[in-house]
């Protein structure tokens, strides 16, 4: 009898360490994909989804060490690397929070996006939960898997968008389950260098798996034709970018050199594109006036437009922190 119930609580527990797992990983795959089609918020069904999820993730863990099956210590788990860069940011968001005008605000958010203290901490506990569940190679691969399927999800939602919801009440535009096509775009960003890492692998792995190739390359290949419908500047630049930079490191410490120049090229290819664009070196009346050749002209007008709005934002965010000035009432 003794040795039946010592041997249940590791079993349960290595059965609660996979259920932990398992919701930080539907956190990446099924976070991004929610919406609410009736109503504006997009982000609202994210947050409560992802804190739920966060928080049965965090209970399963702590019944997995309940258990046994990952016995540690307090001084261990203070040594891990991302426990002490975190400690100061966590003291911060609640000393600002505690002081904050409107502390109940400042806590759960504003009403449409509720992107307050509640959801950084809960975005800080899923980090470090889903460190601790990254130990092995065959987990982490796991991870890779459904940031990048969970991507070409996100990626398929913009032709869905157009098929049987309304138009985007935002911008014309495609913002797919993100709602907002900036959003998009950087959420891509994100998730296409894990597609290409996969399908790397697929075409090197031996034997070779013509279908995981295909898989992998019909992803990549959704995810960066949702990019370019998203016609969104920044986004843009961070994905040439950081196509750049996973080049350089598929290339490997042997063609370092090349890695580096193709960035330094590639920085310097944008720098000359917003240049020219700033001083009127636009190709042609007729090409300049093409659907993603005009966005990309846009941002030389610096005096509308979105433009003009981040100009504003920047100079008001500057004028406070040179001036200080007095929050209240008056």
């Amino acid at each position: 009898m003794e040795g039946g119930a010592s041997g249940k609580g590791p079993r349960l527990g290595r059965l609660a360490e996979r259920a932990a797992e398992a919701a930080g990983l539907a956190i990446v795959a099924l976070v991004p994909l929610v919406i609410n089609p009736w109503g504006l918020a997009y982000g609202l069904p994210k947050v409560v989804l992802f804190r739920g999820l966060t928080l049965l993730m965090t209970a399963f863990h702590l019944l997995a060490l309940g258990w046994g099956v990952r016995p540690t210590t307090l001084p261990r788990w203070s040594l891990h690397p991302l426990v002490l860069p975190v400690l100061p940011v966590i003291a911060s968001v609640l000393l600002s929070t505690a002081t904050s005008v409107n502390p109940f605000v400042s806590l759960w958010g504003s009403y449409h996006r509720q992107q307050g203290a509640y959801l950084l901490l809960c975005l800080i506990l899923w980090g470090l939960v889903l460190s601790v569940h990254l130990r092995s190679l065959a987990r982490r691969r796991r991870l890779f898997a459904a940031i990048a399927w969970g991507g070409s999800l996100v990626a398929a939602s913009p032709f869905v968008e157009a098929a049987y919801w309304h138009e985007n009440p935002f911008t014309w535009r495609p913002g797919g389950s993100l709602g907002n096509p900036i959003f998009l775009g950087a959420y891509l960003i994100l998730t296409l260098p894990f597609t290409l890492a996969g399908l790397v692998a697929a075409v090197r792995s031996r034997p070779r798996s013509r279908l995981r190739v295909t898989a992998w390359g019909a992803g990549a290949v959704l995810q960066g034709f949702a990019l370019l419908l998203t016609q969104s500047r920044g986004p843009w630049v961070g994905g040439l970018i950081g196509l750049a930079i996973f080049g350089a490191l598929v290339l490997g410490p042997g063609h370092r050199r090349w890695g580096l120049g193709g960035v330094a090229a590639v920085l310097l290819l944008v720098g000359l594109l917003v240049a020219g664009l700033r001083f009127g070196l636009v190709p042609g009346e007729r090409i300049s006036q093409l659907p993603y050749v005009r966005r990309i002209a846009a941002a030389a007008d610096l005096s509308g437009g979105t433009v003009r709005v981040r100009l504003v934002l920047w100079k008001a965010a500057a004028e406070v922190v040179a001036r200080w000035p007095r929050v209240g009432l008056g």
